[in-house]
């Protein structure tokens, strides 16, 4: 992958596909002035008004799209599929004589934007039949492009000559020389398209259209994905579908296969796997004895798998027709309408709407046991019956004995047999979209499932009254509160792959569906939105990314005897995101048979991703080989390491009491700095009692000597009246606390407004006794922990541990325990590791050592080496615990000092994992690893020592249970 990554860095494809972005970009600012002034100078006012709605961004949109369209047809001309037809080539030499001969003239001619825009509508439009001609002619013309040509009556607005033709400068030249685009990837189409979505136009204070990221901008380049990715993650993919097929499998078996990409974007991954299946396809008929050349089998063969193997769902209407308009220039389509594309390349919301058993069940709870057959029956069999027309109708249209082009002696014809088959299934689309429309209508179980009762009761009695009956109106209201939601039901929407009997269902699903965290999810979909994909994947969790739901979409879509390959978030074998997605699947039998942990995305977007592939059924039983980061691995678990599954850790009682929160004030006014320390000591010298050092995880990791630098004022468990021993305090927390007190929803808080919120009694309860205790940041860039005084009040980002052994303190700062907790702690890309001690430290099975025995005592003597140490460093650097880690990870930093206390963490290592007796297992070198050997070695070490506390964790809990039950007998 690696290699593949610096390829593309090195390839035409890495600059091209940003040069041809900027190139874009800057004509598109070019036809906004244009549009502009055209619109001053018609005197239109639907360019004002476009401009207040959407923020701006219908106006982009427009422009966007009419770049496209002369993008797709310049790839088109210069692939030779518009020969003998009007070019803007053509046009732009016109315009480039009239540059040179008339330049004053151009700004006051308006000839050349009308025939640039019959050249946008017509330069694709090669048709074999009657309907839609290309992929641009279709939904493309949306009311944003409508800006643009003009509709309604309305006249073209009146863009100058000069504007069209310093725009087509931008797209035709490129460093002062003719742009070829014959040998542009067909992908970096639609990268343009994911590196400009999300812009807008606004008015500046001097009354100019300028062109600004929106909140949702994407110019990065995150989303495209280059040929280096796609293809790899394609051909691995298709592995247990090709090898299910055989050692030399046919044309026509290969041609039946069935591949989606569910949040396709522009198309890359299905351009991606039109070309490796049409590689299959070509050789299969050149086996089977084809009379064509090669170059023909293949163009045939990539026109046939466009037409017969691909689809597609998105919810971007812009992102549909560039996958369209992708594969029909891939194809080469030039005598085929759009809609033989159209038909599977749809919009919609992948994750919403229902499957078949929901659909017959009238349910969007998924069916599990019983609830199989779930659903009034008299229903189901109306929706059954519903679905077998349909399918025969259908079944029809592939029978060419049994349709006659315009009706006649074989039967009825072919517009006959689709019109009966699209009726019957938008009966069945409207019951599941008023299903769907019924569950975002309402925000309480209860609500929803009442709302449900009703709406089965109306849909059985309009399913009973026969094909003529209208729709009730409670259906189309449930069906217009779903539409708002782009739903997608599946069997309906590609009934040939999900309903016909000569389907076998999807059998590779592959793509890059998007990551977004459970804010950003409620920011664009709100709070029912979650609901239902928690509703959708049972099991599932809020705190997820939303990638881990189309990794549930797609198992459910392969119906247990596919494959998928996804790009995804690097997060996927974590936490709850890992719960709700890989876990489960190899729960139900999925197979992780390939998959990279995490690698950044090549070109400038500021991403880690993962690559995931997964089989079911009779393709897990074809994979005969695993791949983890390259390397040939046994077994691939959901955590992405090469081990068996694992139960998930549990806590153990031999560590409970031992991990504290440090106090949630609840009011910054308690904190005072040590000037008005003083100043309140001078008033009234009994207020030091009350006046304590405070701490935080900041101060511990960049003081040097882990100093406080505020104090607190702290009234413990003191009633109010006895608060009032302390006067100056208690105004001072009255004035600065207790008015945000008041609208505090926690009802103690209100009431005992001098107090801590939480002032945790336990924690101090378990300290008495100690001289100090160790300590870690909530959050932090590095794992880190340290000892601190007891009489120090501790904020909330600190946790705190009753422990005071230096035997203890190396388990716990050891990469043992840093392995153990990174994996079941949150990572975050900037601020590193978000600690939980209930996840990792009330489950971590300390190594047992016998007081003074030989391996505890090696154990505190490397802790204490290290600790003392690394403090004496830190003084005399003058660096806190952060800075001092950034340069011991660091391999450029060889200073001596640098060196010992580098050499001091491997020997703890050691220490530690003689203490579990696991002397086999290599501690790796403790800087962040510079070369390939040193990332294994660092890897297998990981992967090692994980396995080996899942077993010992299980191993002690199972052992406190016998000590319970014989403890009770």
């Amino acid at each position: 992958m690696r290699e593949l990554e610096r390829r593309y860095h090195d390839s035409e494809d890495g600059r091209g596909a940003a040069a041809l972005t900027d190139q874009v970009f800057a004509a598109s600012k070019i036809l906004l002035r244009g549009l502009a002034e055209a619109g001053a100078r018609d005197g239109d006012e639907a360019l004002a008004l476009a401009l207040v709605e959407d923020d701006g961004a219908l106006v982009f949109t427009g422009v966007l799209s009419a770049l496209l369209r002369a993008l797709a047809s310049l790839f088109a001309e210069d692939r030779g599929l518009t020969v003998g037809r009007p070019s803007l080539r053509a046009l732009f030499d016109e315009l480039s004589r009239d540059a040179d001969e008339r330049p004053d003239a151009m700004a006051r001619r308006f000839g050349a934007w009308p025939r640039a825009l019959e050249l946008l509508r017509g330069i694709l439009d090669a048709r074999a039949e009657p309907g839609p001609a290309s992929p641009m002619v279709g939904p493309l013309r949306t009311r944003a492009l409508e800006l643009l040509e003009g509709a309604a009556g309305r006249r073209p607005p009146s863009i100058s000559d000069r504007v069209v033709y310093l725009a087509l400068a931008r797209l035709l030249t490129r460093d002062g020389q003719r742009r070829s685009y014959r040998e542009l990837d067909v992908e970096q189409l639609g990268g343009v398209f994911e590196s400009l979505i999300g812009y807008r136009v606004v008015r500046s204070p001097a009354g100019q259209l300028e062109i600004r990221p929106g909140l949702e901008r994407r110019r990065s380049g995150s989303h495209y994905t280059p040929r280096a990715l796609s293809e790899p993650i394609v051909a691995r993919t298709l592995e247990p579908a090709l090898r299910g097929l055989g050692e030399a499998p046919s044309g026509e078996q290969l041609l039946s296969l069935k591949i989606c990409d569910p949040a396709m974007g522009s198309g890359a991954f299905l351009l991606a796997a039109c070309r490796a299946l049409a590689g299959h396809v070509a050789r299969a008929w050149a086996r089977e004895g084809g009379a064509e050349g090669e170059s023909a089998r293949r163009a045939v063969a990539t026109r046939r798998v466009a037409q017969r193997c691909l689809y597609g769902v998105d919810k971007n209407p812009l992102a549909v027709d560039l996958a369209r308009l992708s594969l029909w220039l891939e194809a080469r389509a030039t005598q085929r309408p759009a809609r033989y594309l159209a038909r599977a390349l749809r919009r919609g919301d992948s994750l919403v709407g229902l499957q078949l058993p929901q659909l017959l069940a009238v349910d969007w709870r998924p069916p599990s046991g019983d609830d199989e057959a779930g659903g009034e029956v008299g229903t189901r069999a109306a929706i059954e019956a519903l679905l077998a027309r349909a399918r025969r109708a259908r079944e029809q249209l592939l029978d060419k004995t049994c349709l006659s082009g315009r009706g006649g002696a074989r039967g009825r014809s072919r517009a006959e047999a689709e019109a009966e088959a699209e009726a019957l299934l938008e009966r069945a689309r409207l019951v599941a979209d008023a299903v769907v429309g019924t569950f975002f209508a309402h925000s309480t179980r209860a609500r929803r499932r009442v709302a449900l009762d009703r709406l089965r009761v109306v849909v059985a009695g309009w399913l009973g009254a026969g094909d003529d009956a209208p729709a009730p109106a409670e259906l189309a209201a449930a069906r217009a509160e779903a539409r708002a939601r782009e739903p997608f039901h599946w069997p309906l929407e590609f009934p040939d792959v999900f309903l016909d009997s000569r389907s076998r269902g999807l059998d590779v699903i592959v793509g890059n569906p998007p990551f977004a965290g459970k804010n950003a999810l409620l920011a664009v979909g709100g709070r029912v939105y979650l609901d239902w994909l928690k509703a959708a994947h049972p099991g599932s969790h809020g705190n997820a990314d939303y990638a881990a739901h189309f990794l549930r979409r797609a198992a459910t879509l392969l119906a247990g005897r596919g494959s998928f390959g996804f790009i995804t978030t690097n997060t996927i074998c974590q936490g709850d995101t890992r719960d709700t997605g890989l876990k489960p699947l190899v729960a139900t039998g999925g197979v992780i048979y390939a998959a990279t942990r995490t690698r950044e995305w090549p070109g400038v977007a500021a991403v880690s991703v993962a690559v995931v592939h997964v089989a079911f059924g009779r393709a897990a039983s074809w994979v005969t080989a695993r791949w983890l980061d390259g390397a040939r691995v046994s077994v691939i678990n959901s955590r992405l390491r090469p081990k068996p599954e694992r139960a998930d850790p549990r806590r153990l009682r031999a560590n409970a009491g031992r991990s504290f929160q440090g106090c949630i004030l609840l009011g910054s006014g308690f904190i005072v700095s040590p000037a008005e320390r003083e100043r309140l000591i001078a008033r009234d010298p009994h207020n030091a009692a009350r006046l304590l050092p405070y701490i935080g995880g900041e101060e511990v990791n960049s003081s040097p000597t882990q100093s406080h630098r505020r104090y607190v004022i702290h009234f413990g468990e003191l009633s109010l009246e006895e608060a009032r021993r302390w006067p100056e305090l208690l105004e001072w927390v009255e004035e600065r606390v207790r008015p945000a007190r008041r609208v505090q929803k926690d009802a103690l808080g209100r009431r005992c407004w001098w107090r801590f919120l939480r002032p945790r009694k336990a924690l101090y309860e378990a300290l008495e006794g100690r001289e100090r205790c160790l300590v870690n940041a909530r959050v932090a860039k590095h794992l880190i922990f340290s000892f601190q005084p007891v009489t120090r009040v501790f904020s909330d980002q600190l946790y705190v541990y009753p422990i005071s052994d230096y035997a203890n303190f190396a388990t716990l700062q050891s990469r043992v325990h840093e392995v153990w907790a990174r994996l079941l702690s949150s990572s975050m890309r900037n601020a590193g590791i978000r600690y939980t001690p209930t996840d990792c430290f009330a489950t971590f099975p300390f190594p047992e050592t016998a007081r003074s025995c030989p391996k505890e005592r090696s154990l505190a003597q490397a802790g204490e080496a290290l600790y003392r140490a690394r403090a004496a460093y830190m003084i005399e650097t003058g660096r806190g615990l952060t800075q001092t880690y950034n340069l011991l990870k660091d391999p450029a930093r060889t200073e001596p000092r640098l060196q010992r206390l580098r050499a001091l963490h491997e020997a703890m290592d050691r220490a530690v994992v003689a203490a579990y007796g696991w002397s086999e297992v290599q501690v790796p070198p403790w800087t962040e690893p510079s070369d390939a050997g040193e990332r294994a070695a660092r890897q297998r070490f990981e992967d090692e020592v994980t396995d080996r506390l899942f077993t010992l964790n299980d191993e002690r809990f199972a052992a406190e249970q016998r000590d319970d039950v014989w403890g009770s007998e």
